[in-house]
């Protein structure tokens, strides 16, 4: 055999094996996949597990949104499929809360709906006076959320009545969270706030103002410290009980939400596609993982941080080290963890159901 014959032939094992190691490596991928359902429409809301039901909202509020419709699932986790949809004239943002059976949720017609969690009749809705991006809160009979309205409600949750309403005299994207018997959430007044759960007066109020445009994400809560991204710049560490200053952190704009997790807290910055994990104490940087895309979304579960971009990253929560990654061929916008499983929604529409059985992937 020439020499030019044994290259060709060189040539041809390399780009076989390389053919056959994509096969292997789709299969492998596919082997993770318990169902997926196609909804239609782009999924940026977190799913919603409880009762062996998933829940979300689907709409595209990109570009000219106005003249987009939505809808809410109720999808069977054990096979994937419908149990029933609920259609709104505009897309949904607003990640649902369920409680007492009844399942709650934001849209951008400026409703903030109530619907039973077993058919998807509706119970109540409320107006506000402009759409709903923020996700509600649902504690002790008690609705909680933020409007671009600039009101920040609280609902009664049989009744869609309003209990009291605090202004802050700008748009409330960001979606609540409660500790201590107080509401913790940010506005695009550049503040961020604590107010008494249950009369809506201010606790406390960040001091010195933000140079952001509006706080849209949801805050974390670790231990006695309160953490929050603003759109623009830096991740804060706040005291719960005083609204004092611990640290802050220079992350550059950031999509995905904070999340605390064994004294470590995860974030992201959009313009360098990185996943950054800092002490949650002193906001010291512990490692920086590398993404193809901006992260939208981050979970954490078993030693593992998963954050979603243009794939799925799995990723060893101490030392940033990647684990496996997964392609579902459009940007991964939304993530849910409940018994071991994975839930996540896609910008084309699909939401996914991923086996993330941490034994049985050790036993392979």
């Amino acid at each position: 055999m020439t020499t030019k014959l044994r290259l060709m032939f060189v040539c041809i094992l390399i780009v076989f094996s390389g053919v056959l190691a994509g096969y292997a490596s789709s299969s492998k991928q596919d082997e993770k996949i318990i169902w997926k359902f196609f909804a239609g429409k782009p999924i940026c809301t977190v799913p919603a597990v409880i009762d062996g039901i998933v829940y979300f909202g689907s709409g595209d509020s990109s570009g000219d949104w106005k003249g987009h419709n939505g809808c809410v699932y109720a999808i069977k986790v054990k096979t994937g499929q419908e149990k029933w949809r609920f259609n709104t004239t505009k897309p949904v943002c607003s990640s649902p809360a369920l409680d007492d059976g009844i399942i709650y949720f934001g849209c951008m017609d400026s409703f903030l709906y109530a619907l039973d969690a077993n058919t998807g009749k509706i119970k109540w809705r409320f107006k506000a006076e402009n759409l709903i991006r923020s996700s509600p809160l649902v504690v002790n009979g008690m609705v909680y959320l933020g409007c671009t309205d600039s009101y920040f409600y609280a609902l009664e949750a049989k009744t869609g009545l309003i209990k009291w309403k605090f202004k802050t005299n700008d748009y409330i994207y960001s979606s609540p969270v409660t500790a201590n018997g107080l509401l913790y959430f940010g506005s695009s007044n550049d503040y961020f706030y604590a107010l008494n759960i249950k009369t809506g007066k201010v606790k406390w109020h960040t001091n010195s103002k933000f140079t952001v445009e509006d706080f849209a994400d949801l805050p974390a809560i670790g231990g006695n410290l309160i953490y929050f991204k603003d759109n623009w710049n830096y991740l804060y560490a706040l005291d719960l009980r005083t609204g004092k200053e611990k640290w802050k952190y220079l992350i550059g704009r950031a999509f995905a939400s904070p999340v605390v997790y064994d004294e470590i807290i995860f974030t992201a910055n959009q313009d360098i596609f990185g996943l950054i994990a800092l002490d949650s104490k002193t906001g010291k940087k512990k490692w920086k993982f590398r993404t193809d895309f901006r992260v939208h979304s981050i979970a954490v579960a078993n030693g593992t941080v998963y954050c979603g971009a243009d794939n799925l990253y799995a990723v060893d929560a101490k030392r940033g080290r990647e684990k496996w990654r997964f392609s579902a061929g459009s940007p991964v916008s939304s993530l849910a963890i409940k018994d071991k499983t994975l839930y996540f929604g896609t910008w084309n529409g699909y939401l996914y159901a991923l086996d993330i059985d941490i034994d049985k992937e050790r036993n392979k």
